[in-house]
């Protein structure tokens, strides 16, 4: 439970930063998404497709690739930000991605 806590206290502080400007929560089903990320990774389609929740390895696994996803969202979107608060504020967040990223590594 921690781990949520800690990802929403992160949507919230975001969403602060943003404003008017913060979205609503996507629509995503991740499953999909990690098994077309893995299939493209390794540039074919496996079979059975790659799940998160399989076991704790793949569960790492996809924990580590979505902090990485989240690393490189951030860096990809710095640049676009008119507001030097909302730079700040991606900044910290893709810093905390990096950290999450790092303690799964190990």
């Amino acid at each position: 439970m921690d781990v949520a806590n800690n990802e929403i206290a992160h949507v919230n502080y975001l969403r602060a930063a943003l404003g008017n400007s913060s979205v609503q929560c996507p629509l995503v089903n991740i499953g999909d998404a990690f098994s077309a990320a893995a299939d493209a990774a390794l540039n074919t389609t496996l079979s059975p497709a790659f799940l998160p929740y399989t076991n704790d390895l793949y569960f790492l696994t996809g924990a580590f690739i979505f902090e990485d996803l989240g690393v490189t969202a951030y860096k990809g979107a710095l640049t676009s930000f008119q507001s030097s608060d909302i730079m700040l504020a991606a900044a910290g967040e893709c810093s905390a991605r990096l950290l999450a990223r790092a303690f799964l590594a190990f």
